[in-house]
């Protein structure tokens, strides 16, 4: 299928991609209008900002290029079948473990001594 050449993040790698993309281009699409209406707080300063439209259009750009990560991780993130999961192999022991770190206690498992 086409979807599955182009999948290179997890699911959940994509999805705090796509968070992180919203949450910058709320934040630069606001500071480029704060910056092209001249709000006092944002222009002025030590250094005042000589030209305005200039500085707004450079971090409208950079939303822009939010909003298209946004897009990469929207289609990132979508149900996968079941059959494209892989699980780990994980070893599972055949009984837990005999001692805790925390407490010395004894073994419940270990074989009983009927000499005793």
């Amino acid at each position: 299928m086409l979807w599955t050449r182009f999948i290179v993040l997890s699911p959940t790698s994509a999805f705090t991609l796509a968070v992180i993309s919203a949450f910058g281009f709320v934040f630069l699409a606001a500071l480029a209008a704060f910056i092209h209406a001249g709000n006092e707080m944002i222009v002025g300063g030590k250094e005042p900002i000589a030209d305005h439209a200039a500085v707004a259009r450079h971090c409208f750009i950079a939303a822009i290029i939010y909003v298209a990560l946004l897009a990469f991780a929207a289609l990132q993130v979508r149900p996968r079948a079941p059959s494209e999961y892989q699980p780990l192999p994980i070893p599972l022991p055949d009984r837990p473990p005999t001692s805790s770190v925390l407490f010395d206690a004894p073994d419940p498992y270990a074989p009983e001594d009927s000499a005793a």
